[in-house]
């Protein structure tokens, strides 16, 4: 799973518009905890700034405080 964040992070994090947009329709429904948990630990040690927003609108930070 971190893989495939790593990969789509790298490609889509300049573009704040496109990763919102794909973090929000994305992760809307999980299907375990753990793959959320996976989810937040990825993105906690990432800068998130731009696209936080659309990572707490889908309770994957909602501790950020940016």
């Amino acid at each position: 799973m971190s893989l495939i964040l790593s990969t789509l992070y790298e490609r889509y994090s300049l573009n704040m518009v496109v990763i919102s947009r794909f973090i929000t329709l994305s992760f809307k429904k999980f299907s375990s905890n753990e793959k959320a948990d996976d989810i937040e630990a990825f993105y906690k040690s990432r800068d998130v700034k731009g696209f936080d927003r659309a990572l707490n609108q889908v309770s994957l930070l909602s501790s950020y405080s940016g």
